[in-house]
């Protein structure tokens, strides 16, 4: 009988559908107790720069569906669908930029506020 298969070896456990999908990334929880004054400018810049795509993907969108775009830039003049274009690549880093702005003033509040709440649990992706 040195052959035969146990039951054991046929028994595979069901995969988790979670962690079976390619899309998925495992996280680590952790307690954000502080940060450093470079690392918060990054951060809202980052923040910046995601909405400021938003918002160019939405004028891209808006001049190719007749909407009148304009982008007024100090070295040029744009309207239309070039203006459309033109804002998915200047709307992320104008964006940036004003976001860093009032981020060189909060960073102190938002350090106080990180004292008083004790922290601030987030959820970060491993790789």
């Amino acid at each position: 009988m040195s052959g035969a298969k146990s039951s054991s070896d046929f028994y595979q456990p069901a995969k988790d559908n979670l962690t079976s999908n390619p899309m998925y990334t495992p996280t680590t929880p952790i307690n954000l107790t502080g940060i450093h004054y470079g690392s918060f400018l990054k951060l809202s810049a980052a923040m910046g720069a995601a909405g400021g795509l938003i918002f160019g993907l939405a004028m891209f969108i808006g001049s190719l569906v007749g909407a009148s775009v304009k982008l007024n830039l100090v070295f040029m003049n744009l309207k239309g669908v070039l203006a459309g274009v033109a804002g998915i690549f200047f709307a992320p880093i104008m964006f940036a930029i004003f976001c860093m702005l009032p981020a060189l003033l909060a960073y102190f509040p938002f350090r106080l506020l990180l004292r008083v709440l004790r922290g601030l649990s987030l959820n970060i992706h491993t790789h």
